[in-house]
């Protein structure tokens, strides 16, 4: 599911994945969070590894697309 993101790539999904094992697991982390860190959650929590870097545009288009409604 991350895949059909615009900007992700099979490397930064599993990058994604390290830190959020379920699609359940990242929908409730940016439940528990306003909309600006929402949009932050990903780029923090995994630009600190790997070799590709998720940045804070990408990080922000997970949260529009998985944001709680």
């Amino acid at each position: 599911m991350l895949m059909t993101i615009k900007g992700i790539s099979a490397e930064k999904a599993m990058e994604i994945q390290k830190h959020f094992p379920t699609m359940i697991d990242l929908v409730t982390s940016l439940e528990r969070v306003d909309e600006a860190e929402g949009k932050m959650l990903v780029a923090n929590r995994c630009s600190k590894y790997g070799r590709r870097k998720i940045g804070n545009v990408l990080s922000g288009k997970v949260y529009e697309v998985f944001r709680p409604q």
